[in-house]
């Protein structure tokens, strides 16, 4: 179970980082906060070397949450969320609204959304990695710890080369999910709403992105007009 557990935290450390990254712009530009994150959820739980049942039982949701915010980014309007400073320019941020009547307003709603967005992300992925690390920490205090170091980064290496091979075979977002979370079921087992929740989110991000190819590196997005070119050929 330790092998597993190390294999889940590293895995969807990497699934996140590129999915959050390729949905919500900011965060491209922002990796180390869903790092960061990662980081101190998987060291908390590793602190404190056992899950909390409490928030065991609510991270079907949390997962669902995440993924679901991810997947839907766009018709949520949280793709081009703006830095609501100037000292940083990126694709999507507000054209200038100096001359407009209404710019305090449109301001403020911009800085209340990325305040709102930013930290909330941050705050459902420590708690989400906080219940992984804590698998680790529960199985590692059972073995040697020699033996439990070994196992540990054998475990976070085959994670890493998992999610290396999924972007290699050009595998979308569903793909990396379900790998993901049929590994994790058996630290599920007793919570029924488990399978429900991973059903769902696997299924929302199969429907997600119907025109989507994915890269090795990149999310690319094939158009109508595109496609009505290709169909004509």
């Amino acid at each position: 179970m330790l092998f597993l557990a190390s294999f889940l935290a590293l895995y969807f450390e990497l699934v996140i980082i590129r999915y959050l990254s390729s949905e919500i712009r900011i965060f491209a530009y922002l990796k180390n906060l869903a790092l960061i994150a990662s980081f101190f959820g998987i060291g908390m739980g590793m602190i404190r070397g056992r899950t909390n049942a409490g928030l065991k039982r609510y991270f079907p949701f949390i997962a669902a949450a995440i993924f679901l915010i991810i997947a839907f980014a766009s018709p949520l309007k949280l793709t081009h969320v703006a830095f609501p400073i100037g000292d940083y320019i990126t694709p999507g941020d507000m054209p200038s609204l100096e001359n407009d009547r209404w710019f305090g307003v449109r301001l403020f709603l911009a800085v209340l959304e990325f305040l709102i967005i930013i930290p909330g992300m941050m705050y459902l992925l420590v708690a989400f990695f906080e219940v992984l690390g804590a698998f680790v920490g529960e199985c590692i205090q059972q073995t040697k710890p020699l033996r439990g170091y070994g196992i540990n980064l054998a475990g976070s290496l085959a994670g890493i080369l998992a999610f290396t091979l999924l972007s290699f075979l050009r595998l979308p977002p569903a793909v990396w999910a379900l790998v993901g979370l049929l590994a994790g079921l058996p630290f599920f087992l007793r919570i029924r709403h488990a399978v429900l929740a991973f059903v769902l989110i696997v299924a929302a991000l199969t429907f997600a992105h119907p025109h989507t190819y994915w890269s090795p590196y990149y999310r690319i997005d094939i158009q109508a007009r595109v496609l009505g070119q290709l169909s004509g050929l």
